[in-house]
């Protein structure tokens, strides 16, 4: 990934934290998912998919976004959870069995 790329990500780490401005969010999603897919992310989408949808009072998709219960992580209100982990192949992201794994492990070392 060259110059480019390193904004286009820097840009996107601004976009999926902008918590307080869902509908520019939405914005950018809509803009990100208009561009041919060579000159975008995936798992980016993915992200930011989760995260506006979970602003707008729907479901997740990828299961991107979690929350703590009962002392391990979960995805926050996930939309068909038996093909989670088809979805997130089809964006490049591992399971969510994985993934949760993962979440799970760094809380337990910080």
């Amino acid at each position: 990934m060259g110059d480019d790329g390193a904004s286009a990500s820097a840009a996107w780490l601004l976009i999926q934290h902008a918590d307080h401005d869902p509908s520019f969010q939405r914005t950018c999603l809509d803009l990100m998912k208009a561009l041919p897919p060579q000159e975008t992310v995936p798992q980016h989408i993915a992200y930011l998919t989760d995260r506006v949808l979970l602003a707008e009072g729907q479901s997740q998709v990828y299961g991107t976004q979690m929350e703590i219960a009962n002392g391990t992580h979960q995805p926050r209100n996930l939309r068909d959870p038996a093909t989670v982990d088809q979805r997130r192949a089809e964006v490049g992201l591992g399971s969510i069995a994985a993934y949760i794994h993962s979440m799970n492990r760094d809380r337990e070392d910080h």
